[in-house]
């Protein structure tokens, strides 16, 4: 008898600390619109073991931000997503439907041995943020073509202090940087912009377990998180040098200028791997599975020699016409170098001579060092996704002080910073 109440005991002991990890784990769905459909990544952070953690993820085919206010196949997949467990969601706003950036805010100081106040912060922000805002917000106006009202602020968010070119840790200093001495303070502030009926459409969508967490312009967040490793890493801002970014996609291309004071959206020029799909499915007659494999194939040689010159030879002119392109995005955009993120062609990319791929390294990429972060297949862009999702500060004082002028301009649907 004592043996069967053992077991009992250890197998109710098991199930409390799995349950235990069940409620300490925290979910968080991705969604990214795409030309034909809407694209959930899923990932997860257990808090015990503090590691993130990639998803399978789903695509919903024929869902888009025109057909999306009461599409009940949305509506019944994020209603099953997770269930019966709560979820953050973070959306990645595609550049015809909003945008991000990043820029410096930066206080000067006539007595720098004076501690900072609360006072003196409070007037910097209600001076500074409005201007920025404003500046941003016209620049989405233009580039979308959308009208003011639906020019929509989602996010408003300090992520980085630099107190006399020294950059101050948030997470080891919460009250920062009041009570601080300097001459010069810097804000980096991020700023997200989002269309509003598409806004509207998918808050309608949601079940009351699903919240609003973040939003980032796609593709903003490996410059970001490039730039945050860079200061992190460095002591003078001024070190973060002028570099671009190139993130491929199936259509288009989307380039990002970046220094240490400022990421802005350049440009997406017409150049991506559906037109070398194209140019090879005209000669081949392939699927895009197998146009993959056979790119995989002959990147790392198992293909024959005689495949390999033959689909080299019919991507050349594709290959040239994307290498051109960015390189005439990089002297658009005054940059220094190019870092590109070839998503699905990566390793063929990498093995062109003419196009030989930046690899970014996931060092860069990561700016924290106490969270292990698992992307499948090794994607910089999740990884950089995951990375801002889950090291950005968002409570924190200096979020309280900044957002708190602006609040009424974010949808309170949305998390508080």
């Amino acid at each position: 008898m004592p043996s069967i109440f053992g077991t009992i005991i250890a197998n109710a002991q098991q199930t409390q600390t799995l349950l235990k990890r069940v409620k300490n784990r925290k979910r968080f769905a991705v969604l990214s619109f795409e030309d034909d459909g809407v694209r959930c990544k899923r990932m997860y952070y257990d808090v015990d073991t503090r590691s993130a953690q990639e998803e399978r993820g789903f695509f919903l085919k024929g869902i888009t931000e025109k057909n999306l206010r009461n599409h009940k196949t949305m509506r019944a997949f994020l209603f099953a997503l997770y269930f019966p467990f709560p979820y953050k969601i973070s959306v990645l706003v595609p550049h015809h439907l909003g945008g991000s950036y990043y820029h410096t805010l930066t206080l000067q100081r006539a007595h720098a041995d004076t501690p900072i106040s609360q006072e003196e912060l409070d007037l910097f922000f209600s001076q500074q943020l409005g201007k920025s805002i404003e500046v941003n917000k016209k620049d989405i106006m233009r580039r979308t073509g959308c009208d003011d009202l639906d020019a929509l602020l989602v996010s408003n968010r300090v992520i980085s202090i630099l107190v006399d070119k020294q950059l101050v840790s948030i997470r080891e200093f919460p009250q920062a940087p009041l009570g601080m001495t300097g001459r010069e303070i810097s804000f980096g502030v991020m700023q997200t912009f989002f269309h509003r009926p598409v806004f509207s459409a998918l808050q309608r969508l949601l079940p009351k377990r699903a919240k609003l967490h973040s939003f980032f312009q796609d593709g903003f967040t490996i410059p970001l998180s490039m730039v945050q490793y860079a200061l992190r890493g460095n002591s003078k801002k001024n070190s973060v040098k002028s570099f671009a970014t190139a993130l491929i996609r199936d259509t288009g291309t989307d380039i990002f200028a970046c220094s240490g004071e400022s990421i802005t959206y350049h440009d997406s020029i017409p150049i991506g791997y559906h037109s070398m799909y194209e140019t090879l499915n005209a000669q081949l007659g392939i699927d895009f599975e197998s146009f993959l494999q056979l790119l995989r194939s002959v990147s790392d040689h198992t293909a024959s020699p005689h495949v390999v010159k033959q689909v080299n030879a019919i991507l050349s002119q594709e290959i040239r016409h994307m290498y051109n392109g960015l390189q005439s995005a990089k002297k658009e955009t005054k940059s220094i170098g190019m870092i590109i993120d070839p998503g699905k062609i990566g390793q063929y990319i990498g093995a062109h001579t003419p196009m030989k791929r930046v690899l970014i390294s996931r060092d860069a990429i990561l700016f924290f060092d106490d969270i292990a972060i698992h992307a499948l297949h090794d994607s910089l862009r999740m990884t950089a996704v995951m990375a801002c999702i889950l090291r950005l500060p968002r409570k924190h004082f200096i979020n309280e002080v900044a957002t708190k002028h602006i609040r009424w301009l974010i949808p309170h649907s949305i998390e508080k910073m």
